[in-house]
């Protein structure tokens, strides 16, 4: 498929605004599969039911290519706490041997099997599934091999080669745990200011997609606001959505003195861009629809009308 025709290839040409399509999602389940993979992984013999159990429980399952030997499988289970505001998922790992990978991940989702050590630092899933789409097999695997070789990346972040994240259009996109964040369009420079936040991140907020654990993409869309007000601090507090009539939402956050910051607005539809599907014989196109937020509040006063992620 020509390049010029590719649907992150368009994607870029026209700007398109990733506001508001991280997905979103109670958890994930990070398992070792050895290539190749199909276009769909849930698909694989013994992981199917592992991939029921888990949409069931509306946790996104992703397959990682293994580190080290194929003897064991790695399996890590990221998971909301319910019922409370979100800032990270909880983090458990285990692993066995590739027979026994349906009772390991359901005894982590039953939580029998709890941290096994100390756990730190974060996993970084790159989404090179070229089998589900050209544009993440190209651009996904060139930015995994640049992270690679360039010896930047923070000594304590797990580099995984990951299966389908959604949004290929916005190819190379990567998800941030245990934080939750969702990234698009990215090279190598902008994943290293990421990790080290050593930068405003004003620097890369057009390449926000949003925060998994959140509640809509509307909310997204007002958190990406929050956090161009607020900057890189929000991440870490507690926060959480609420999609009011009419389009108006409300994102709550909680300070570490207790108090809280409430930031309001409307998220409307945009524009609509026509994009190709890549690998399909006939290149049918996909109506992709922006996200936009205007009338914003931050605890009562208005702040700003805006499109989502500009100041």
């Amino acid at each position: 498929m020509a390049e010029s025709t590719r649907c992150s290839t368009l994607a870029r040409s026209e700007a398109l605004d990733p506001g508001g399509t991280a997905g979103c999602h109670a958890g994930f389940c990070l398992i070792e599969v050895p290539l190749p993979w199909p276009a769909d992984v849930a698909t694989i013999r013994g992981l199917r039911a592992i991939a029921t159990e888990t949409r069931r429980r509306g946790i996104r399952f992703v397959a990682v290519v293994p580190v080290g030997g194929a003897e064991r499988r790695r399996v890590i289970l990221y998971r909301r706490r319910p019922s409370v505001l979100f800032s990270r998922y909880e983090r458990a790992e285990a692993s066995c041997e590739p027979r026994h990978l349906e009772s390991t991940v359901l005894a982590l989702l039953r939580a029998e099997i709890q941290e096994t050590s100390p756990l730190s630092g974060r996993d970084v899933l790159l989404c090179t599934h070229g089998r589900r789409d050209i544009c993440c097999g190209a651009r996904g695997v060139a930015l995994a091999r640049a992270l690679e070789s360039s010896g930047r990346v923070c000594p304590d972040v797990r580099l995984w080669r990951a299966s389908h994240l959604g949004g290929h259009r916005f190819a190379p996109t990567a998800t941030i745990l245990p934080e939750g964040t969702s990234w698009a369009f990215l090279d190598a420079s902008i994943v290293d200011r990421l990790l080290t936040r050593a930068e405003s991140v004003e620097d890369v907020l057009a390449h926000y997609r949003g925060c998994h654990g959140l509640e809509s993409p509307s909310v997204q869309v007002v958190e990406r606001a929050a956090l161009a007000d607020a900057g890189w601090g929000l991440l870490a507090r507690r926060r959480g959505g609420t999609d009011l009539e009419g389009g108006s939402v409300r994102l709550d956050v909680l300070g570490d003195a207790g108090g809280r910051d409430r930031w309001e607005g409307r998220v409307v539809p945009g524009r609509r861009v026509a994009l190709p599907v890549c690998g399909q014989a006939v290149a049918p196109s996909e109506s992709a629809c922006e996200l936009s937020l205007v009338d914003l509040r931050r605890n009562g006063i208005p702040y700003r009308s805006l499109r989502s992620g500009e100041r």
